[in-house]
């Protein structure tokens, strides 16, 4: 069952029950059988996502657990793609793995330093002028006219940087989903601090390397 209720003038609370988790994900991005994406709210993902695909090696992952609706971890969905020209789902990323990522406004190659996957129950899903979609937290900083933001800041309306030349798009929709059960999310660390999501510039995950760090995500 869905109910959709306004919470602010940008924003409209999704929020599913009767025990809804990846099942209910699935069927949001058309992923269910022949149940497409038009037919539980009237748009579309700009994915051809595969949840079912390659998972993530063991060894370079850390399981974040106690994370849900209310962590403060940012994160995207498995199948969102990352990269540039040459993309794969953030889920299929493992230690070592090249990826583009930035440096200013310098396009450059890295390396994946960490995965990290977590648990949630809230996500944001956002559409472009550019008919992108992302379901993301809110969390999850964009890198937008020289400094990082987190998403959630941004409303319908505002501009986003997109793709290597960092062209400008529009942000057309913004809805908040949450889920009684709780949704595995992914993020990354990278060896320049950055990469692209569906072609959006944005920063990364990072591991405190010693006792005077903190965790960054």
């Amino acid at each position: 069952m869905i109910n959709n209720t306004e919470t602010d003038e940008n924003i409209i609370e999704t929020r599913y029950r009767a025990g809804a988790g990846q099942e209910t994900l699935n069927i949001e991005l058309g992923l269910a059988g022949d149940i497409s994406l038009s037919s539980q709210s009237g748009t579309s993902a700009s994915a051809s996502p595969t949840l079912s695909g390659s998972s993530t090696s063991t060894s370079s992952v850390s399981a974040i657990t106690g994370g849900t609706g209310g962590s403060r971890m940012a994160c995207f969905i498995g199948e969102t793609r990352i990269g540039l020209s040459r993309t794969k789902p953030i889920s299929e990323f493992k230690e070592l793995d090249p990826v583009y990522g930035f440096e200013g406004k310098l396009v450059r190659m890295g390396q994946v330093l960490h995965v990290f996957e977590h648990w949630v129950t809230e996500l944001l899903r956002i559409e472009f002028s550019n008919k992108k979609a992302l379901y993301v937290r809110a969390e999850h900083k964009f890198f937008f006219m020289g400094t990082f933001a987190p998403i959630g800041s941004f409303g319908v309306g505002d501009t986003l940087w997109h793709n290597h030349d960092f062209s400008v798009v529009t942000m057309t929709d913004k809805h908040l989903l949450t889920f009684d059960k709780p949704i595995k999310v992914y993020n990354l660390e990278t060896s320049l601090g950055t990469y692209f999501a569906e072609g959006f510039p944005v920063s990364n995950a990072k591991l405190p390397r010693g006792a005077d760090e903190e965790a960054v995500f």
